[in-house]
């Protein structure tokens, strides 16, 4: 099933999106595999936060100048929030760019876990996950 999903992302043709004025980022689609389940991870951002407080997220944000590409854009943000080792994490594609209401184009990279340890959390951009 990974490498059939693994071949899907990379032959499919995807959207990307260039907006004036919109700010490039990323976020991580945790796929994780513990035993015989598959689940999906994802956070709830703390009502405290400046922008998009309380939301319900993917770990991700905005490309740094330093990051080499929006994979490592969405690999430093998930090890920023949930602590995870960009080297854990098998990159299995990319899908469609999303446009948001507030000024960014997102691009959800696919990333897939065996048996991840228990996530680090950094309580300032991460209320529960």
């Amino acid at each position: 099933m990974l490498e059939r999903l693994k071949h899907g992302l990379h032959s499919a043709e995807r959207c990307r999106l260039l907006i004036d004025g919109f700010a490039a980022a990323a976020v991580l689609v945790p796929l994780i595999q513990r035993g015989d389940r598959i689940s999906l991870a994802y956070t709830l951002r703390p009502d405290e936060m400046p922008t998009h407080a309380g939301q319900i997220s993917f770990p991700g944000g905005r490309r740094d100048p330093d990051d080499a590409d929006l994979v490592a854009t969405a690999l430093r943000e998930a090890h920023e929030e949930l602590g995870v080792a960009p080297e854990s994490v098998d990159i299995l594609g990319k899908i469609d760019d999303v446009a948001t209401p507030v000024g960014y184009v997102i691009t959800p990279v696919i990333g897939w876990f065996v048996d991840p340890p228990d996530f680090v959390i950094d309580e300032r951009e991460v209320s529960e996950h």
